[in-house]
């Protein structure tokens, strides 16, 4: 049933959202279907950190601006990086972490 969902509705066609893309991924984990999860996992979070290095770019008045939608993104990459962890998505987990990391380094 989801192979048909995202054939009918491949992620290339449409925008992201957090919720239904989240659940998706969850959903493949939970079916036994890891590389499939892994695939929309990977895509998922590569457009997140797109978007945050876009918003990132931004500079004064403007970042104070896109800040929230910043925050907002990477708490979705965060929520990636649990469930990634939660069913043993090793290099998955790895490519996130590593991301975030830079952050937690840059606030320090």
């Amino acid at each position: 049933m989801l192979d048909r969902a995202l054939t009918e509705y491949p992620a290339s066609k449409f925008d992201y959202d957090f919720t239904s893309t989240y659940s998706i991924i969850e959903a493949y984990y939970a079916a036994g279907a890891p590389e499939r999860g892994d695939v929309l996992l990977e895509d998922y979070a590569n457009t997140l950190q797109q978007y945050s290095e876009y918003y990132l770019g931004f500079t004064g008045g403007k970042a104070e601006r896109v800040s929230d939608v910043l925050y907002a993104k990477l708490r979705d990459l965060a929520a990636l990086e649990q469930l990634a962890a939660h069913y043993e998505r090793t290099e998955q987990l790895a490519s996130i972490s590593a991301y975030l990391d830079l952050f937690t380094k840059a606030a320090e």
